[in-house]
């Protein structure tokens, strides 16, 4: 018995048509959820570098916190020198003995006379050659060392003037009052006066012997050119300013030491030079990659130094387009199984 080509085709539609609709519906689910995978994982992303970004730029501050304490140590060491300048040349002339930051120190008087290192040394000679700039701004009149060319240097602060509340006249008589209380009060009212002028000149003194010491961080250098810190004090306007010249090797692995330990699976994080040498390290740090975020320090403190973090590619970045592929080659199996199963039963109930 044989079937009418009509019932075949008819056959045909009811397999074809919801097969490859099933089909068709599955791949736009699949397509769905690959779009869903990639802004998740863009999201995490993104979560995952402002974690770096907030780290990097966390350790950024306490390296400047750390240069700070540097400078604010070596200045209360040097103010704590007593006024015989023999005392103190032989201090500084020992210094970087006792302290490992310390390269070397100096002494100049407010007129640039050079007389740490000792002149006439090799070592004076290369000192006058490195920082004649510095030696010649302390020959100004004011004996305080401006701004110099490629130097920068802290502000000494200077506390404001005390505020005193206003004192009511009192040297005329109240109408109808008692004659002797009103001379008594102006009396009072003149000591007073006398007192508040005797306390604010007093105060004014305090404030310029305070503001007329100068310190500061001077940096020379950077980049091609070797870097060299300096850190300086000068305790009142004519005397000799004391320093000391950095040890920068030194200094940059005490800042590195502010590199965090505890980091996440493939981040890292380095502390760079001017040049871009490596001076410290944590973490993973891939070869030849361009970082996630550089942060500067502190210009004032290391021009051209910066902290660099690293992170990984997440592994959910293919997550979304593998699942896609390997799910619509699945549906295109699943299809043409059910499509080739159907044809060969037509084929059997049409020879039947």
């Amino acid at each position: 018995m044989t079937r009418s080509p009509r019932r075949l085709y008819l056959y045909w539609l009811l397999l074809l048509v919801p097969t490859l609709a099933v089909g068709v519906g599955a791949v736009l689910l699949l397509w769905r959820e690959r779009v869903r995978l990639e802004l998740d994982a863009t999201a995490a992303r993104e979560t995952h570098r402002a974690a770096v970004v907030a780290r990097a730029r966390l350790v950024v501050e306490n390296m400047d916190l750390l240069a700070g304490d540097v400078r604010d140590n070596l200045v209360a060491a040097m103010r704590e020198l007593p006024s015989s300048p023999t005392v103190t040349r032989e201090f500084l002339a020992r210094w970087r003995l006792e302290n490992a930051l310390v390269k070397a120190g100096f002494m100049v008087s407010a007129y640039g006379s050079l007389s740490v290192p000792e002149p006439g040394t090799p070592e004076a000679a290369v000192f006058e050659q490195r920082f004649h700039a510095l030696l010649a701004e302390f020959r100004s009149v004011t004996g305080m060392p401006a701004q110099a060319s490629g130097a920068r240097r802290g502000r000494p602060s200077q506390a404001a003037p005390p505020q005193h509340e206003p004192l009511a006249d009192v040297s005329q008589p109240p109408e109808g009052g008692n004659l002797y209380l009103a001379n008594n009060n102006a009396n009072q009212f003149q000591q007073q006066r006398k007192d508040l002028q005797n306390a604010s000149q007093g105060g004014t003194l305090a404030q310029q012997e305070s503001a007329s010491e100068r310190s500061g961080w001077t940096v020379f250098g950077g980049g091609p050119e070797p870097l060299a810190v300096l850190v300086w004090l000068q305790r009142s306007l004519g005397d000799d300013a004391r320093g000391a010249v950095l040890d920068v090797d030194e200094l940059g692995k005490r800042l590195a030491a502010a590199l965090p330990e505890e980091i996440g699976p493939g981040d890292g994080f380095t502390l760079l030079d001017a040049t871009g040498r490596t001076v410290g390290a944590r973490g993973s740090i891939p070869v030849n990659a361009e970082p996630t975020v550089r942060v500067p320090l502190n210009a004032a403190w290391l021009p051209g130094w910066q902290v660099t973090g690293f992170m990984p590619v997440l592994a959910g970045d293919g997550a979304g387009r593998a699942l896609f592929v390997m799910g619509s080659l699945l549906t295109g199996i699943f299809v043409l199984t059910i499509l080739a199963g159907g044809s060969l039963l037509l084929r059997q109930a049409e020879a039947s």
